[in-house]
């Protein structure tokens, strides 16, 4: 008998303390307490020279959805102009991979042409020459490999920051029209 009404009085005690702690919370309402609109019949009955507060209330709602609306319009853009920031951004970093991977191209191939010139002059081993030569122009090739797969991202890139930009006008002349 001790143990159930020990079991009873925290169970008691639980549920009242959610429902003193759930009233008490800001903007928790439960779907009684809820406000509930205006009966339309009683609200005819009102007087014209009575109506004015209403009107000017409903005038107010209506400018503060075509705000939210023109707000919403402008979250949007905003995003697609991060978005193509984003894509900017590594296209700058893809020119500037690419403009070192081109650095890189060049002192491999003056180091292949010094090697050139010194076996054309007849100077040190030919056989060592030839192939060191070939290792030049094998890293060449594999840099200029390179370079085509960071071109050909960079044109990706601007197609997509093409199709952002044709979004983004649309989405501006939405924004614009909505705030005339």
């Amino acid at each position: 008998m001790n143990k159930r009404y020990f079991l009873l009085t925290v169970s008691l005690t639980v549920a009242f303390t959610w429902i003193v702690g759930c009233s008490s919370i800001p903007g928790f309402k439960s779907t009684s307490s809820a406000a509930k609109p205006a009966n339309k019949g009683l609200y005819s009955s009102v007087p014209a020279s009575m109506r004015a507060p209403v009107k000017e209330a409903t005038f107010d709602l209506k400018r503060s959805e075509s705000k939210l609306k023109l707000a919403t319009e402008q979250v949007k853009l905003a995003e697609l102009e991060s978005e193509r920031a984003g894509l900017q951004k590594k296209q700058a970093d893809l020119n500037h991979t690419l403009a070192q991977t081109m650095v890189e191209k060049a002192k491999v191939a003056i180091e292949r042409k010094k090697l050139e010139a010194i076996d054309n002059a007849n100077l040190g081993d030919k056989a060592s020459n030839i192939k060191k030569i070939a290792d030049y122009k094998t890293k060449e090739l594999g840099i200029e490999s390179d370079a085509v797969r960071i071109k050909a991202s960079i044109a990706t890139l601007d197609l997509d920051v093409k199709k952002l930009n044709k979004k983004i006008n649309l989405q501006a002349r939405k924004v614009n029209g909505k705030r005339k």
